[in-house]
């Protein structure tokens, strides 16, 4: 276990570490957790999204762009917020429930704030479908989850 997480420690402040070696860790680590969960308390705050393997592009595995999951469980809310260049994108939206028992965090996004140079430029109401997060590892600075799209995620806080 040490090691798993060592080399996802170092995946997620680096980069550095092959992607198939980081999405082997991440399935194994998701295996050899099974069951457990961490509370919603541990996942509060800002996680940089650093690895996704929801693409089959390997050289996209490791998020090429500024990319933060954003979880306030007391307000209820939850965003998603990009940087690309003077282009900072918002997709704000809010929790639906949170079961500790499988670690699963339902959600939905419902706006997008599009802002250029920090200036709010356009402001879109997207129909977008609910979503879950399966948080299957959460320790120190980084945590491992599933998407209910199918792909692993490596977060670093």
């Amino acid at each position: 276990m040490d090691s798993c997480l060592s080399l996802l420690k170092n995946a997620a402040t680096t980069k550095s570490v092959s992607p198939e070696l980081v999405e082997g860790a991440l399935v194994w680590l998701e295996e050899s957790t099974a069951g457990e969960s961490s509370g919603v308390e541990s996942i509060d705050g800002s996680w940089r999204l650093v690895f996704s393997t929801s693409t089959g592009l390997r050289f996209f595995q490791y998020i090429p762009v500024k990319e933060d999951l954003v979880i306030d469980s007391k307000s209820g809310a939850i965003s998603l917020e990009s940087e690309l260049g003077p282009f900072r994108f918002i997709i704000g939206g809010a929790i639906s429930a949170w079961k500790p028992a499988k670690g699963e965090l339902d959600f939905q996004f419902s706006s997008v704030d599009i802002l250029l140079f920090g200036n709010k430029i356009k402001t879109l109401s997207p129909t977008t479908k609910p979503k879950t997060y399966s948080f299957y590892f959460v320790g120190g600075r980084i945590s491992a989850a599933r998407s209910s799209a199918g792909g692993l995620s490596l977060l670093l806080r």
